[in-house]
């Protein structure tokens, strides 16, 4: 049967609209870009980074310490004291990191000793900022390098990397001390990314090599960017326009890296913090997780309002919660409109598939945190949304030379340049918020006021600054809102100590262990309590059980090995201090010590070492002052 008229009619128009879109392909995906645009370009990338310096300057000067900071700075000893056998340990404790709890992350920990060496500290924290403030524009640039090797056009590229680097929902990363790990990473997984679109423009393996090179530090810095080689398969779709066999293959020794990391992360994780399997938890909690995540990042990103470093999960868990059922409706929209897309262009529809993809290892499958978001996990994915950006961008000419105008394209650019002076300006009130500690909770405790997590931190801040009735106010408040947050009864119990109420302090971690029998922190406390009250024997058995929950935690050797002294094991004791002294070299009182130890078992000489060892490490060290003059027996060396 010979097709209608009609029938013709529509499949020309069905080959034209394909043939267009092929055309549009090709003509947004340059292998070899012309010289004058690498010109403009080059100009156009100071100006971004001079625009994205200038607005985020004032990061500089924040002095806030974020929700984990304590452990990552605070009460980390290898970022405190930064050196070669700090940075081995780093890079060695891959199965159970020992001064972080959660998943192996090296490379951010050596990121921030070296900011430690140059004089950072928690009274400083300007070295990391500016390190952190450095990479923020370092990503920008590499967003616009990456969308102008995809397309070829510097304007759209510039505009769209400007959107990107001057969003206020940038700013969380950059005074966050802990969110270095955010920043690596997206610059080594921008990088790779950068690389492989060369690799597939110019089929030169030092590009592909780059690319492998790139994932492997991204992971090392955070396993977040653990989908990027799907990322990858899907710039093969379009509008790379490779998709096939090879391109498949290619991702081989990337995808082997990804699963290698992914399990070392799962068993990191679990092992040192916890984690929540989806089997833990109602069925329908992940798709509602990832609903909602997917729509929440793209409604702060359009419009960025009410930001906070801390969302909590929603109680109760349903679609009567407002986030829950907007992020049901968001998806039900979204997918058509994708769908749709599809018939003119793959633009949309691949963006938010990268969005998603990059999105899925923190929308918390299988759970590690007591937050559903939080702005950090936007950062990395925002790459897809930006790719369909610079596509619009330049499908509509936006900064086109041209002498004749649409009024859409005017109103596009002045809608631009509306966007983007409003998110500087959205962007300093933000990180006016980051001022100090108290500022920040107090923020987040205004959009949140029953975030546990927050209470908690801020009541850590107050005991930090001598206001310890204060933080007590804020830790039962923490338990009120939620009475299983076992950090907040645990530093409760620090609180009523330091306040003289030690039978207070003694139920607050006795009831921390009854919720959590392997907490180190209240092992660790009700030891060194017992010591203080000379109980020995108990203070013995509370602080062996610290040393196995956590090895690597040099100051309850320490404490442990002083009490093994007083029972007289002075052997035994010694083994604890070397131990100890070879996690923290720099520790005076170990070394003390251990010279008590040494001079216990006869080795005067040994113990005379060790006491002047202490005293180069502290020269007011009372005790190694007096070991080093207590007379040597007879017969003693």
């Amino acid at each position: 049967m010979r097709p209608t008229c009609e029938g013709r009619l529509m499949g020309s128009k069905r080959a034209r609209r394909k043939a267009a879109r092929h055309e549009w392909a090709r003509a947004m995906v340059k292998t070899e870009p012309a010289g004058p645009p690498r010109i403009i370009l080059i100009v156009l990338m100071l100006l971004v980074a001079g625009a994205v310096l200038a607005t985020h300057w004032p990061a500089l000067s924040a002095r806030a310490m974020s929700c984990d900071d304590q452990q990552y700075l605070a009460d980390n000893l290898l970022v405190r004291n930064p050196s070669w056998a700090s940075a081995r340990r780093a890079l060695t404790e891959v199965l159970e990191p020992s001064t972080v709890a959660g998943y192996y992350q090296p490379l951010s920990m050596i990121s921030l000793m070296i900011d430690a060496a140059t004089g950072g500290s928690v009274d400083n924290l300007r070295p990391f900022h500016r390190t952190s403030l450095i990479l923020h524009v370092a990503n920008t640039l590499l967003i616009v390098l990456l969308l102008y090797t995809l397309f070829g056009r510097p304007w759209p590229a510039a505009v769209a990397g400007l959107l990107f680097g001057l969003h206020p929902l940038t700013v969380e990363p950059i005074p966050w001390v802990g969110e270095r790990k955010t920043l690596l990473a997206a610059f080594f997984a921008l990088a790779a990314l950068v690389a492989y679109v060369r690799y597939t423009q110019t089929r030169r393996w030092a590009y592909f090599a780059g690319a492998i090179i790139g994932y492997a530090l991204a992971l090392l810095s955070k396993p977040t960017s653990t989908p990027l080689p799907l990322a990858m398969l899907l710039l093969d779709y379009w509008p790379l326009n490779r998709w096939g066999r090879r391109a498949l293959w290619e991702k081989a020794p990337l995808l082997a890296i990804g699963a290698i990391s992914a399990v070392i992360t799962f068993v990191s994780q679990d092992r040192t913090a916890a984690t929540v399997l989806p089997t833990d938890v109602p069925w329908f909690y992940a798709p509602l997780r990832l609903f909602h995540n997917v729509v929440f990042y793209l409604e702060k990103m359009i419009w960025p309002r009410h930001l906070s470093s801390h969302y909590p999960v929603p109680d109760p868990f349903n679609l009567s919660d407002r986030g829950l059922f907007v992020g049901l409706i968001g998806i039900l929209i979204l997918v058509p409109l994708a769908w749709v897309t599809l018939r003119y262009t793959r633009a949309l529809a691949v963006g938010l598939l990268i969005y998603l993809v990059l999105l899925l290892p923190t929308v918390q499958i299988i759970g590690f945190s007591d937050a559903i978001a939080a702005d950090k996990y936007a950062y990395l994915p925002a790459v897809g949304i930006l790719i369909a950006l610079a596509w619009l961008l330049g499908r509509w000419r936006v900064f086109s030379p041209a002498r004749r105008r649409g009024a859409l394209v005017i109103g596009v650019e002045a809608l631009l340049i509306v966007a983007a002076s409003a998110e500087v300006l959205a962007t300093r009130r933000y990180l006016a918020v980051w001022k100090d500690t108290e500022s920040l909770c107090g923020h987040m405790l205004t959009l949140t006021p029953k975030a546990a997590s927050v209470r908690n931190h801020l009541g850590l801040y107050l005991a930090g600054q001598g206001r310890w009735n204060e933080a007590v106010a804020q830790y039962k408040q923490a338990l009120k809102d939620n009475p299983n947050h076992v950090e907040a009864r645990n530093n409760l119990g620090n609180a009523y100590s330091e306040l003289g109420r030690h039978a207070e302090a003694y139920s607050c971690w006795n009831r921390t262990l009854e919720q959590d029998p392997s907490n180190f922190t209240a092992t660790y406390n009700l030891g060194t309590w017992y010591a203080e009250q000379s109980q020995l024997p108990e203070a013995r058995q509370y602080l062996e059980s610290a040393v196995r929950l956590r090895p690597g935690h040099p100051q309850a050797r320490t404490n442990l090995a002083a009490i093994l002294i007083q029972m007289g094991e002075p052997s035994e004791a010694a083994a604890h201090l070397r131990e100890s002294i070879a996690l923290w070299p720099n520790s005076a009182n170990a070394h003390y010590q251990l010279g008590e130890a040494l001079r216990q078992t006869g080795q005067f000489e040994d113990a005379a070492r060790e006491f002047r060892e202490a005293l180069r490490l502290n020269p007011a060290h009372q005790g190694a002052q007096a070991g080093l003059r207590a007379p040597v027996p007879s017969g003693g060396t």
